[in-house]
This record gives structure tokens, C-alpha cells and sequence, in this order.
């Protein structure tokens, strides 16, 4: 089962490989499947001078025989290059003052190499005392002003 999911030209597209991935592997069969049709083409746009009218097995097998040597070449390309080791993130948990004082410093370097005002000049002062909805009462508010005299 090892050896059809790794070696096979057709399933082995369907499992991972660390070293021989998909797209090398599809390239390969590819390469493979373009090679036979080419074989078959070749010999079955004469007939009857390389084989018989008839005769189908015999082709599949020569086109078989021609190309099987440049689909290992092909498979032995890939899975003998130099690879580089793969570098694997360790996952560590920070503190989130850690994260927020380091997007304050970020962010203020940012402003600054941007050119940006500092961000005191945009604060708005205070509301005055009772201004602030809900802290309003009727005490609070100034006297009526008197009502003109009515006409008699």
C-alpha cells in the first residue's frame, strides 16, 4: 500500500509527499500521458509501415517502452533535487499588554515617519458640567423670563 501511494504515476497524485509534491508528481504523469499520445500518433499516422493495420497491444507496449525512460527521468529529477530544510514555526502565546504596547511603538513610529500632527491636537476638550445628556435637571436651568402683559 506504501509503495502504490508513493510510486504509483496516477494515485500517488492523490497523497501528500513531503519531498515529491502534487504539481511535480501531475507534471510527471503529464509529461507520461503526452509522451504515449505522441508515441501512438506517430506510429498510428502510417499504417501499416511500423505495424499492421490491426495490430493496437504492439503500439501500446513500444509507446510504453519509449517513453517509460524519460517519465523516470522526470520522477528521479524531482525526487533527487536538494531540498532545504523547511523551517517550522514554533507557536508561542504572548502577553497582550506585550502586543498592544508594541502596536502603540508601531504605530507611533508610523506616525511619525508619515509626518502625521501628534495625536494631542486633535483631543476635544471636556463638555462643561450639565451639558452631558442625563445630567441635566430642572434646578440647574436658568429662571423663565417673564410673559409680556396680555391685551385687555
Amino acid at each position: 500500500l506504501t509503495v502504490l501511494t508513493r510510486e504509483h504515476a496516477l494515485l500517488g497524485v492523490c497523497f501528500y509527499h513531503e519531498t515529491f509534491t502534487r504539481p511535480q508528481r501531475l507534471f510527471c504523469f503529464a509529461a507520461m500521458l503526452t509522451g504515449l499520445l505522441a508515441i501512438n500518433a506517430a506510429v498510428h499516422g502510417n499504417p501499416g509501415f511500423i505495424q499492421h493495420v490491426r495490430q493496437f497491444v504492439a503500439t501500446g507496449v513500444l509507446s510504453g517502452l519509449v517513453v517509460f525512460p524519460a517519465y523516470c527521468g522526470f520522477v528521479f529529477m524531482f525526487t533527487m533535487r536538494p531540498m532545504p530544510v523547511k523551517r517550522r514555526l514554533i507557536k508561542r502565546s504572548y502577553n497582550p499588554h506585550e502586543i498592544a504596547a508594541l502596536y502603540e511603538q508601531r504605530q507611533a513610529a508610523a506616525n511619525q515617519s508619515s509626518l502625521m500632527p501628534p495625536p494631542s491636537m486633535f483631543t476635544v476638550p471636556p463638555p462643561p458640567p450639565g451639558s452631558v445628556a442625563g445630567q441635566n435637571t430642572l434646578l440647574a436651568l436658568p429662571p423663565a423670563l417673564p410673559l409680556p402683559p396680555l391685551p385687555l
